[in-house]
């Protein structure tokens, strides 16, 4: 595994995963040719120690998380331009209020600077 993976082993948490998977996957292996009820403690040990090894991801850097406000933030935008509730509006609906929005947008800013070059 060193040879294939040589930059899963540079820190003593990678080896020491790798060896955890190795452990249990040698448990397994004996588990499958002689059926005890030692090797079953054993592997169920080393799926402690993994899930010991596995640490959670930090929300405050999540993408999915910025997805859902921004998506939530569009939303309440987009409400001023639908009749209709926000909620009710179909994702072809959602994609055409916010293609509008855009086009709004960026001729606002043309004009903007249309303007700003006229007044030099």
């Amino acid at each position: 595994m060193e040879e294939s993976f040589p930059l899963q082993f540079n820190s003593p948490k990678g080896k020491e995963s790798w060896l955890a998977l190795k452990d249990k996957l040698i448990s397994e292996l004996n588990d499958i040719i002689e059926p005890r009820e030692e090797t079953k403690l054993r592997i169920e040990k080393a799926n402690e120690r993994i899930a010991g090894l596995i640490e959670p991801k930090d929300f405050r850097e999540n993408i999915e998380l910025k997805y859902d406000k921004d998506f939530e933030k569009n939303c309440i935008v987009l409400a001023q331009y639908s009749p209709e509730p926000i909620e009710n509006v179909s994702v072809r609906r959602y994609f055409t209020l916010l293609e509008h929005y855009n086009n709004l947008n960026n001729g606002r800013k043309a004009d903007k600077l249309q303007r700003l070059s006229r007044s030099k």
